[in-house]
């Protein structure tokens, strides 16, 4: 089984942010469409101590607490904490398809994005707002990632 890994995570120091959003149901990708919403696929882990990384994530899922989440809309307010956001896509159509996921928050201090795949973490991109701007995997206001997602 073809099942690709997204889990990001954040750490906001200013009040008030929300994430209009993409990122745990496996997202199927039965057919090549131009824009999916992704909200509903995303699960969600509060690290109020900062002390997780992505291995205690991946590896040990079940030790921790996350939740799916439902709005349509991320809202973590003022906060310290480092929040994991994870979802998992499945593509179910014959070739490859492309995606970018668009984190459209401009105002996220740090953001780390890792993809794994068979038990493997295949990229990692840290970046947010307090980072230099190259460390953006595409230029823009927001953070975009580019997704290749094979059968």
């Amino acid at each position: 089984m073809n099942k690709y890994w997204l889990i990001f995570c954040f750490t906001v120091i200013f009040p008030l942010f929300t994430i209009n959003s993409i990122a745990s149901d496996t997202l199927h990708i039965e057919k090549d469409d131009d824009f999916i919403e992704v909200y509903r696929y995303i699960s969600i882990l509060e690290d109020a101590e900062d002390t997780f990384n992505i291995h205690d994530i991946y590896f040990n899922s079940h030790k921790y607490s996350f939740y799916l989440n439902q709005d349509p809309k991320l809202n973590f307010k003022y906060s310290r904490s480092t929040f994991w956001l994870r979802f998992s896509i499945k593509n179910d159509t014959p070739g490859r398809v492309d995606y970018v996921l668009d984190i459209t928050n401009p105002d996220l201090d740090y953001l780390c994005f890792y993809e794994i795949h068979a038990d493997s973490v295949l990229r990692t991109i840290q970046t947010g707002e307090l980072s230099d701007v190259r460390t953006r995997e595409v230029l823009n206001r927001n953070f975009v990632f580019q997704l290749h997602v094979e059968p």
